[in-house]
């Protein structure tokens, strides 16, 4: 619960700077805990879910991916499929293996990459483009995705 509720006050500081997708699904997992441990009743065990469908998942890694800047909602994605954003996150998760924010996040780390070899853009300019609130969020990023800063990452692939 705390650990939640920590994660949330970057957000709730800088609104601004908040990536709908992650505070949608923070927001869940809060309400999800809340259910499972206060509710007064108790439904039974829930058999085990599927995935999305191929179409479900086509339209959702295509929102997401056109949307690196994270403005787009759970509830937005999870309408374009026909489900609830719970449902909807469970069954990304199934589907591929993270959930939709960690995804994302992916998805800028490759996007990046991408410009890092194909450009001469900035860092900072990366960084904004591919959907990061700054230059440090960037860097800090893809620092724990690829295990090397992204300059340094950039002058050992260009060689």
């Amino acid at each position: 619960m705390a650990h939640l509720g920590r994660c949330l006050l970057p957000a709730l500081q800088r609104p601004q700077e908040a990536n709908e997708l992650f505070v949608g699904y923070v927001s869940m997992a809060l309400n999800t805990h809340f259910l499972r441990n206060y509710a007064i009743s108790r439904p039974g065990k829930r058999p085990c879910r599927s995935g999305l469908a191929p179409w479900q998942l086509r339209t959702a890694k295509t929102l997401i991916r056109t949307s690196l800047d994270g403005e787009i909602s759970l509830a937005q994605i999870a309408g374009e499929c026909g489900l609830s954003a719970a449902h909807f996150a469970r069954a990304f998760k199934i589907s591929v293996g993270a959930p939709p924010h960690r995804w994302l996040m992916n998805q800028r780390i490759e996007e990046s990459k991408a410009l890092l070899l194909g450009s001469t853009l900035s860092l900072t300019e990366i960084a904004v483009k591919c959907g990061f609130a700054d230059q440090s969020h960037f860097t800090r990023s893809f620092a724990a995705a690829v295990g090397a800063t992204p300059g340094r990452w950039r002058l050992i692939r260009k060689g």
